[in-house]
């Protein structure tokens, strides 16, 4: 962002004492949309022209549909958008993207039917498995998001395969959702003269928003692979031999072993007493050095010091160039080439990102970075990242800046015979929910409700909650972390008494006097029957879980005569299959009601989203419906 003159010799008139006796603590104004990152390629997926030499088994379709009892079916509609494969016998071939790669991101969304099974080869040799994995308990290489073995016919049977990496945990969806996947991958490396000097790795894979992968070298290419002999640059393949699989939503960013570096940079340390960014000539200098670092930590005392850096920025290529950093309670300008990219009068603690973006030309440009610590100092630290064309983000802060001391071993309750309950607090739509409690079962389908207004608020599958936060130390955030992959609902009251079917949901109870929490009960199981009072109707709210598959059944019962609505979530689109169930937030999950109530459930359009409602009247005192992800 471009300031105006007057801004940037203001502040540059602040570093060289020459401004009046005031404080800069106004923060500069960032655009409505800011970019987070640099934008990646998108395959928009209206042809097949970023693929070489496509066969017949590969095609371009508008939506896709999944019987979920039927092994290896996918059904397909006219219209662009997803790449699906439909092999046959006499049309099976892998698919070979049109351009080659090194080190990249991708991230794709991924179908699997149910039974099948595909891969994705980064250079056509390094295999991520896609499975149908549904429900496994512990996954392994060859499950979904596993990192495939590799192969070798000359060992003894049983150890031919080797150096299999299984994921983490089991994060995999029921067949006919859209599955995220996401990794950064690094080729190996090479010296002058061809010789490997570095395996290649995956740096990051994401499945469904938990990391099953990080930091895995792998020592050669996995079976099936096209070749054994490894290179800097070759083309991602896709497995079409095996089963029928569609993907949507690809996109990547080609990386380059390169970074921005610090060049003749100079640090400054003045006493401060004030908050805000002090004028640095009624300061006292304490030390002037040279450095190859920057950092919180050169600061000579714990509170109460002000440090300047001055230097270069040593640009490999010209383009766009994304600045973020996080500030730990002080107050911080960041200068590049006599742009003032921000201004933080920081009163948070690290995570709080800053943000803005500058064009720059290959070459040197001059910075300055002001650190002015005058606040408690327990609470301490900066980071200061870049990202830039081909360049993968990285720190241009020294390890020490980013102060977090030793992380304490994580505290996780764990599941028992019966259910275990925990209240706490917990994020839930960027909002911190104070009422929440979290209950984990023995069949590991675990999930959040909210005891102040009656709604469900999550779920999820495996391990239960870190509670780390919570309980080490001083508690500091005080939140409890759910252990796998969320469905995230609305959070919105379950329960509404509208005026027509028009009408809007209300966002909360701020105003609902005809609200009343009755607390919960436990059954034999130790399962929770949560109980409330609205309009004069008592409701009880009750879970069970499956012991097959990943799925929860929610039971609401009434007793009273209002005419209400219950609000079973909304999302991007919902879409009615044809199995009856209900695909929600754009294949997320699906919902399936139980009984005969079609005829009172609703879909609505309210506010840009597809909401789902149910009718209850006096006809409607019991409700059952199951979860499916």
């Amino acid at each position: 962002m471009k300031l105006p003159l007057h801004r940037v010799i203001g502040l540059l008139l602040l570093l060289f004492g020459c401004t009046p006796d005031t404080e800069m603590t106004e923060e500069i104004p960032v655009e409505e949309e800011q970019l987070t990152y640099l934008p990646f390629t998108q395959a928009a997926f209206n042809n097949l022209d970023l693929f070489a030499d496509p066969t017949a088994n590969w095609s371009i379709v508008g939506e896709v549909f999944v019987d979920r009892s039927q092994k290896n079916t996918i059904e397909v509609s006219q219209g662009n958008g997803v790449l699906v494969n439909q092999p046959t016998e006499d049309a099976k071939s892998d698919l070979y993207t049109a351009f080659e790669h090194g080190d990249i991101e991708l991230e794709l969304e991924i179908m699997m039917p149910k039974g099948s099974n595909s891969g994705i080869y980064l250079q056509s040799r390094y295999e991520v498995q896609l499975l149908d994995s549904w429900g496994k308990e512990v996954p392994k290489s060859g499950d979904m998001g596993g990192i495939y073995q590799r192969w070798d016919d000359d060992k003894p049977e049983g150890e031919k395969g080797y150096e299999g990496y299984a994921p983490r945990v089991n994060a995999t969806k029921a067949p006919g959702l859209w599955q995220s996947l996401k990794m950064v991958f690094h080729a190996p490396r090479f010296d002058e003269v061809g010789q490997k000097t570095k395996d290649a790795w995956f740096e990051e894979i994401w499945l469904n928003g938990v990391l099953i992968h990080e930091n895995v070298s792998l020592s050669g290419p996995t079976r099936g692979a096209v070749s054994e002999k490894e290179v800097a640059l070759a083309p991602i393949r896709i497995q079409g031999d095996h089963g029928p699989v569609a993907f949507r939503n690809l996109r990547y960013k080609l990386y380059e072993n390169k970074q921005v570096v610090l060049k003749n940079v100079q640090v400054k340390e003045y006493e401060s007493e004030k908050t805000g960014l002090p004028n640095l000539s009624r300061l006292k200098l304490k030390k002037e050095e040279q450095t190859d670092s920057i950092s919180y930590a050169v600061g000579s005392t714990r509170d109460k010091f002000c440090l300047v850096y001055e230097g270069e920025l040593s640009i490999p290529s010209s383009g766009d160039y994304l600045f973020k950093m996080n500030v730990n309670e002080a107050d911080v300008a960041f200068i590049v080439d006599q742009d003032t990219l921000f201004t933080v009068n920081d009163v948070v603690r690290l995570g709080y990102n800053n943000i803005n973006t500058i064009n720059l030309a290959a070459g040197t440009v001059p910075f300055t970075l002001i650190y002015n610590k005058s606040r408690r100092w327990w609470s301490r630290g900066f980071k200061l990242f870049v990202e830039g064309p081909n360049m993968q983000s990285h720190s241009l802060h020294a390890p020490s800046s980013a102060f977090a001391g030793n992380p304490p071993p994580p505290i996780t309750i764990e599941r028992e015979d019966q259910a275990v309950l925990q209240r706490g607090f917990l994020m839930h739509n960027d909002e911190k929910l104070t009422h929440a409690i979290s209950v984990g079962t023995p069949q590991k389908i675990n999930y959040s409700y909210d005891l102040a207004t009656g709604t469900l608020l999550q779920v999820w599958g495996g391990d239960f909650l870190d509670v780390t936060d919570m309980w080490h130390a001083r508690g500091n955030k005080q939140l409890s972390r759910p252990l796998g992959a969320i469905i995230d609902f609305h959070g919105q009251p379950s329960i509404a008494k509208l005026e027509s079917e028009k009408a809007t949901w209300p966002d909360s109870l701020e105003n609902e006097a005809n609200f009343k929490p009755l607390g919960y009960e436990l059954d034999e199981q130790g399962n929770p029957i949560f109980f409330y009072e609205i309009h004069g109707t008592t409701m009880s709210n009750q879970f069970f879980p499956s012991s097959e598959e990943r799925r929860i059944t929610r039971k609401i019962e009434m007793e009273g005569n209002q005419s209400l609505w219950l609000k079973l979530d909304d999302g991007a689109t919902i879409q009615k299959l044809k199995d009856g169930s209900y695909a929600m937030n754009d294949y997320e999950y699906f919902l399936e009601m139980k009984d005969n109530l079609a005829d009172k459930v609703t879909i609505r359009d309210s506010k840009g989203r597809a909401e789902l409602l149910l009718k209850l009247d006096a006809d409607t005192r019991a409700i059952e419906y199951d979860i499916i992800w």
